[in-house]
């Protein structure tokens, strides 16, 4: 019973949990509010940075490939239209090319025919040939000159050297077509006393005048005195040996 004396005994005993001989009365550090982080959760942590860090570095890897590629992209883009419109360039340019040469084949062709039917007519009128037959040597000295056929009979109208080439290319397409030469020769005769114009020409020859010669080579018969006369350049050489063009040569 308490009547308000302190009877010396002091206070009762408390009855927590029996204390170890380890156990030891070590204050707690204070906190002043604030929860301080165990070993755990500061591990935590630094395993959330580490993966927040190589997050970043992975974006920033993946942002550089993605940029590197879109370049690339776009550059293949412009090279690719480039191309595109140098091919239509070079396909436009062909279509011209195809168009002009189509254009050039059809004026040749004119032209060859108007050449075809000048020479068939120089044949006809100037050497009796048969229109078949000089169509056919007309034909093969195109075949053979080309353009510069035309220019050769102009030639032999102005010069004795042009005379022998147009001859020699006649001859020739003459040839090819089965022609008789004889028919060419514009003079008649065959030895020296048949022919005046071709006698003149001997006497010319004789006196050392090589187109004379030349000449009479070309217009006298084949196998005719005369022939034989103007290839030797007057009996200067042996028929073998004898230059295909006197002129020059004697």
């Amino acid at each position: 019973m308490d009547d308000g004396l302190d009877d010396g005994l002091g206070p009762p005993p408390s009855f927590g949990p029996p204390r170890t001989e380890f156990q030891t009365d070590v204050p707690a550090p204070p906190t002043d509010g604030v929860q301080q982080p165990t070993p755990r959760s500061r591990k935590s942590v630094w395993v959330v940075a580490a993966f927040a860090s190589a997050a970043v570095i992975a974006i920033v890897v993946l942002i550089s490939l993605y940029v590197a590629t879109a370049n690339e992209r776009d550059d293949n883009a412009r090279a690719l239209a480039e191309s595109e419109s140098n091919l239509a360039e070079a396909e436009s340019n062909l279509a011209e090319s195809e168009a002009n040469l189509a254009e050039s084949e059809a004026t040749l062709a004119d032209y060859r025919q108007a050449s075809t039917d000048l020479v068939v007519l120089s044949l006809v009128t100037g050497a009796g040939v048969a229109d078949d037959d000089a169509t056919c040597m007309a034909d093969a000295m195109l075949e053979s000159l080309g353009p510069e056929a035309l220019g050769l009979m102009a030639d032999s109208v102005e010069s004795d050297a042009g005379v022998m080439a147009f001859g020699a290319e006649l001859l020739g397409a003459a040839s090819d077509c089965g022609v008789t030469l004889d028919t060419l020769a514009p003079q008649t005769g065959a030895t020296y006393g048949d022919n005046p114009e071709m006698d003149a020409l001997y006497d010319e020859c004789a006196a050392g005048d090589g187109a004379s010669c030349d000449a009479l080579y070309e217009q006298s018969g084949v196998g005719t005195e005369y022939e034989t006369f103007g290839g030797t350049c007057g009996g200067r050489f042996e028929p073998a040996a004898a230059p295909a063009l006197c002129e020059g040569s004697i």
